[in-house]
């Protein structure tokens, strides 16, 4: 079974061999994810172009340029988005893959959060890990 570490990396376009270690993300972190790969998150997650700028950390209209470009997402937006992706990839290790359930999930209040949305405090990497916490225990067969 894949690390929740190698299938966002692997979502983000990087190989196996680029992320064996807590160290090779960073180092992949620091040269910069292409901005192309943020469509996966947006399938995904099914989040609007609003949404994913915000959790990037970016306004709306710089997101619709740098998705069409070649250009590499700095550091600060390339953690951003490896901390979506690693929710990403537990919530759809949670629900088979199922976008609409993952989009449903991530909008909806959840207990374990203080009645939180998911997508609202995910922007944040304490918020972020909140709800990597929570899909763990779910998944672990615990109650959200």
């Amino acid at each position: 079974m894949e690390s929740i570490r190698e299938s966002a990396m692997e979502l983000l376009g990087a190989g196996p061999a680029q992320v064996r270690t807590s160290l090779a993300v960073v180092e992949r972190l620091h040269q910069g994810l292409r901005w192309t790969r943020a469509q996966q998150l947006m399938e995904l997650g099914r989040f609007s172009k609003k949404e994913l700028a915000s959790l990037l950390g970016e306004s709306e209209s710089t997101l619709r340029r740098r998705l069409r470009s070649e250009e590499d997402m700095d550091l600060v937006v390339s953690d951003r988005a490896y901390r979506v992706a690693r929710v990403l990839v537990l919530a759809r290790d949670l629900f088979d893959g199922d976008s609409n359930k993952i989009h449903s999930w991530l909008h909806r209040p959840q207990p374990g959060l203080g009645e939180r949305r998911p997508i609202d405090v995910m922007d944040t990497s304490e918020g972020a890990q909140e709800v990597e916490r929570l899909l763990i225990r779910v998944l672990d067969g615990g109650i959200a």
